[in-house]
Parts: C-alpha cells; sequence; structure tokens
C-alpha cells in the first residue's frame, strides 16, 4: 500500500480510519490513491473486528479531484476503441464503496472537488465542514463530470441545483451541501474529523449483521419502485433473520428505553 493511503484499525472502536495522505497536492488522486484505498478496503473487508470504514485526509483539503497530469497519461494509454465494459478506475472507486459490505462514514473539509466530491458521495455517511467548497470543476476544462454526474443525479438533488454544479462550476459550501442532502449534517470545521469518528464510534456499537442488511436494504431499495421495495425488504429481512432474531431482547430494549430514547443500547 502507498505511503499516500494510510490505515489505522482502531479494534476498541471496531472502526478502520483510511486517511489520504497527499496533501502537497491537495490530495487529488493519481493511480496510487486509487489502488490504495481500494487495497485498504479489501484488507479490512472479511476483518471481523472492523464495522466502520472511516475516510478522512491530511492537509488543508479532502479531495481536490483527479491529478490531471495522471489523468491525462491514463487517457493517453487507450486504444482507438477500449474496453467500455470495464469501469475506469475513479469510477471502480466509488462502486468499490457503494457496495461495500460494512459501514462507511466519510469525514470532509477543505476542496472536495470532481473525483473527490465522487468519493465522498458514495459514502453512507458524510460530515462536511460547513465552510467546505463541494464542486465540479470539470466543465471550466472542457469536461462533464463523468461519474460525478451520475451520483449527484441518483442523489435526487432538484435538476437546476445539478446543473449549478455540473453546468456553471460553481461550489456549493459544506452548509449548503447538507440543505440539498449530499451530506449527512455540517459542523464547524475545526470538529469534522472528530465528530465523524463520533459517529463511526457509535455505530461500531451496533449489531453487524443489523448493519449489513440495513445497507443492502438502501441500496436496493433506491432502484426500485415502492412496492417492490417493499417486497424488497421482507426478503432482505428474512435473510437478516438467519443471523439475528429481531425479536431475541424484548425485554432488555424496553427496559433500556424506559424515560425516553436510549441509544447506549447494544443488541448482540
Amino acid at each position: 500500500m502507498s505511503d499516500k493511503i494510510l490505515l489505522d484499525k482502531k479494534y476498541d472502536e471496531k472502526v478502520a480510519v483510511i486517511t489520504i495522505n497527499r496533501p502537497e497536492k491537495r490530495n487529488a488522486f493519481d493511480a496510487d490513491i486509487l489502488n490504495g484505498y481500494i487495497d485498504a478496503l479489501d484488507e479490512v473487508r472479511d476483518d471481523d473486528g472492523i464495522q466502520v470504514v472511516l475516510t478522512q485526509a491530511n492537509g488543508p483539503s479532502f479531495a481536490a479531484g483527479m491529478d490531471l497530469h495522471y489523468l491525462r497519461d491514463f487517457r493517453a494509454s487507450f486504444k482507438p476503441v477500449y474496453d467500455w465494459g470495464r469501469m475506469k478506475a475513479p469510477a471502480r472507486l466509488s462502486l468499490a464503496l457503494i457496495n461495500y459490505p460494512k459501514i462507511s462514514v466519510a469525514a470532509v473539509h477543505g476542496y472536495c472537488l470532481g473525483g473527490g466530491f465522487s468519493l465522498m458521495m458514495a459514502h453512507d455517511v458524510v460530515i462536511v465542514a460547513d465552510d467546505a467548497q463541494i464542486g465540479m470543476p470539470e466543465v471550466l476544462r472542457g469536461s462533464f463530470g463523468q461519474g460525478v454526474t451520475a451520483q449527484v443525479i441518483k442523489e435526487g438533488i432538484p435538476r437546476k441545483k445539478a446543473v449549478l454544479l455540473q453546468l456553471l462550476g460553481r461550489n456549493l459550501s459544506g452548509l449548503e451541501a447538507e440543505q440539498l442532502g449530499l451530506a449527512t449534517f455540517s459542523v464547524p470545521a475545526g470538529e469534522v474529523k472528530d465528530e465523524a469518528l463520533k459517529i463511526a464510534t457509535e455505530l461500531g456499537t451496533r449489531n453487524p449483521s443489523v448493519l449489513a442488511h440495513a445497507k443492502i436494504a438502501i441500496n436496493l431499495d433506491q432502484h426500485l419502485p415502492l412496492e417492490h421495495a417493499m417486497w424488497s425488504d421482507d426478503m432482505v429481512a428474512a435473510r437478516m433473520r438467519m443471523s439475528i432474531d429481531p425479536l431475541g431482547d424484548v425485554e432488555g430494549y424496553l427496559k433500556s428505553q424506559k424515560g425516553g430514547t436510549n441509544k447506549d443500547y447494544q443488541r448482540n
């Protein structure tokens, strides 16, 4: 694994922290980062001591997008008719995270552009600095934001806001990203990493089978009509019950919730 990607396994919290570490280039993605990030995911994929993956970045920005020198060399290597059936590296990175069996959390600060924006949106939970700058500057250099466009549209934000991002090349603040539903919530810049770790640690206390099946249900349901999504939920629940009985600790749960909701209750 490249030194541009750092992996810290926090077994007490059941959280693996992946840190993008190319601050001198504002964490612009090159082959080392793209491949190293996927290697880090693979390293903890089957690790039962890890339930949540947290992505953060060193330096003043989360990620300034793709390294354009790397991208130019990468494009130059294409054959006249290239293998269209094989996703390119940035898309594979986002899809690897979207389809990852563990829950993912992102801590986003500074600039988060292009490929960095795509990676941000691939996470299940996004904690963003309220003054972060998030956008798609590709149109300014003659592109339309390949891969990023698909994720922006699939998030269901209003079309006219998508145009603001894609065709005008204007950035959103972290607060605006939260208001549009592109981030879970925003916090002051100095609190991003701590808040993201706090959320990741809380998720790490949940039953791993429940976390996994909740993510399966969300990923399936978002592509289905309501009635089909209801049937899908039924099938996912049947699969989940093979590993945990949702009603197996009714008394303990009810006792823990007396006096109001208690999120500290843990189901084994």
